[in-house]
């Protein structure tokens, strides 16, 4: 267990190389709310997301991930690039996101290791990370890339059944930590997938 959750989440963190280097978002005037297509939830996005969808294998089973990224046309503004992005086991009884907030232990292990991870492939560096409730665990952390001057605010939130991490990507000298607020603050979850029936 504690391998395969090792490698599912290196593999995952993958995502935010590519999103760590782009310039990123304001204000969410004229902004669309975008519905995921397996129902989990809807975040308003600045443009319609370019959506990516695929498996991460391991040894007992797979993580399907959908990665959804919108960015606005006026890159001088930052953060001006967001993502939704989902991850869910084909096999709950291998990978069981309720057991595993039952020990807050675990828990902060699945975002440290989630982070490491992440950190790692982009190349960036840690700044800011605090954890919160969604109402379900979630941290919160910054992504920090020195050689490009880039930086990416990321929340990962653990369900019942599924990861959700948001992050909002920019430049690091005007950044406003307000836009990615209100980004995130516009993320509804659908309370009947949100819990283990």
């Amino acid at each position: 267990m504690q391998k395969t959750l090792s490698s599912w989440i290196k593999s995952a963190a993958f995502l935010l190389i590519t999103i760590s280097t782009l310039s990123c978002g304001n204000k969410l005037e004229g902004w669309t709310t975008f519905e995921d297509r397996f129902g989990f939830g809807s975040i308003s996005l600045p443009t319609t997301p370019t959506e990516r969808i695929d498996t991460i294998p391991s040894e007992s089973f797979a993580i399907i991930y959908a990665s959804h990224m919108s960015s606005i046309d006026n890159e001088g503004v930052s953060p001006s690039t967001f993502g939704y992005n989902i991850y869910f086991p084909t096999d709950n009884t291998a990978l069981d996101f309720f057991e595993i907030k039952k020990d807050t232990a675990k828990t902060n292990q699945v975002f440290e290791n989630m982070i490491q991870g992440a950190l790692s492939n982009s190349v960036s560096e840690l700044g800011e990370k605090s954890y919160f409730s969604y109402p379900e665990p979630g941290v919160r952390f910054t992504a920090i890339n020195k050689s490009n001057g880039m930086l990416g605010i990321c929340r990962l939130i653990i369900f019942d059944n599924y990861v959700i991490l948001t992050g909002a990507y920019g430049t690091t000298g005007s950044f406003s930590n307000e836009s990615e607020e209100e980004f995130f603050k516009s993320l509804k979850i659908n309370s009947g997938k949100r819990n283990r029936k």
